[in-house]
């Protein structure tokens, strides 16, 4: 009977240690996963000194359980070209339509505002972070927005804030 006590006790320790080091591996992956690795930057700014650091990220979980991410970036040696972001299907390795925009100058347009309303409105609402998405920033002269549309499957909007050189990147996958 003793036996059988150690050897359920070891299970259940095992079993514990096990779903210890999965949640803390999750909570590690979050913390510190970077959606925009070299190659996305590239696609993103023509000159190849341009350096990203990441320097806040939020999880949403918005209306309708959309689930959705921001990431915020630090740029460095940042320059913005009218024919650039050059997006691929390697960006997302999907053979769907894809509807992509080059760096336009803010204010927003009111179809794309119109197809990323309910992340930015999210985003502005509920992030308080010191590097917030304010309204203010979606209509500045100063700053340029793109994005990538796959075929409601997955959203992505990306923000230049030239002032102070911060890339929002609004992630949302379906």
């Amino acid at each position: 009977m003793n036996k059988y006590i150690k050897y359920i006790k070891y299970t259940l320790y095992t079993l514990l240690i096990i779903i210890v080091s999965f949640i803390a591996f999750l909570i590690y992956d979050e913390m510190y996963h970077d959606p925009l690795d070299d190659k996305h930057i590239k696609m993103l700014f023509p000159n190849d000194e341009v350096s990203l650091k990441m320097i806040h990220t939020k999880d949403f979980i918005g209306f309708g359980k959309d689930f959705f991410d921001i990431y915020v970036y630090k740029v460095n040696n940042a320059s913005i070209k009218s024919n650039y972001p050059q997006f691929t299907d390697k960006w997302l390795n999907v053979k769907e339509d894809i509807i992509t925009s080059k760096w336009l100058k803010c204010p927003i347009d009111s179809a794309t505002l119109l197809l990323y309303k309910r992340e930015i409105d999210y985003v502005i609402r509920d992030d308080n972070s010191k590097y917030k998405l304010s309204k203010d920033m979606l209509i500045d002269k100063n700053n340029y927005y793109s994005y990538i549309f796959v075929a409601y499957h997955e959203k992505y909007f990306f923000l230049y804030k030239s002032k102070d050189n911060y890339l929002y990147y609004i992630r949302k996958r379906i």
